[in-house]
């Protein structure tokens, strides 16, 4: 959710390796959820390519609203509503106080939309939530953004996407091997 969790020590050491993975490719610009994980991770990442890293609050994770911070079990638990339930309505209904699938993506293209105009032909980083990640992924493949939970993008993995005009191409999706286990 965007409820504001700064890195741990060990989200810290994911975001060097990122980094380090991430040192030799020529990034021009460099964007990155305003939230404190994403924001230092793409800090971290901007260091070495000597870049001004571009908050953009429309990449937010999904607002839960009343559910912020629980568990499903601890949802479930409170009986705002049931798995099922959620999963069948979440399109159009919003958790309590938060934000539908559909105004999630929403905001999530208005956000896109801004960085394509901005950056035709560049190579552009964005560090975001793995919601908002997979729900990008659905954007550009023109994919139902129901099925978003097709696209399995781990903590500091990283995909590389190139777009055309006529398309586009996913060249690593989920990389995850720069990370210790």
């Amino acid at each position: 959710g965007q409820k504001d969790i700064p890195l741990n020590e060990t989200g810290r050491q994911q975001a060097r390796a990122v980094s380090e993975r991430l040192e030799s490719v020529h990034i021009q610009a460099i964007y990155a959820s305003d939230l404190s994980r994403a924001m230092e991770t793409a800090h971290v990442i901007a260091k070495p390519h000597g870049l001004k890293v571009e908050p953009a609050p429309g990449f937010r994770e999904m607002l839960f609203g009343d559910w912020e911070g629980l568990t499903y079990e601890e949802i479930y638990e409170r009986k705002q509503m049931t798995a099922g339930e959620w999963h069948q309505t979440m399109l159009e209904t919003g958790p309590p106080g938060g934000e539908s699938l559909r105004q999630f993506v929403a905001r999530i293209k208005i956000a896109l939309d801004e960085i394509v105009a901005k950056h035709p032909d560049e190579t552009v980083l964005i560090a975001a939530h793995s919601g908002t990640l997979m729900l990008l992924v659905c954007l550009l493949l023109e994919h139902p953004i129901e099925k978003y939970w097709q696209f399995r993008l781990d903590r500091a993995s990283v995909s590389e996407i190139s777009t055309y005009p006529e398309g586009v191409i996913i060249s690593l999706l989920n990389g995850t091997s720069h990370l210790k286990t």
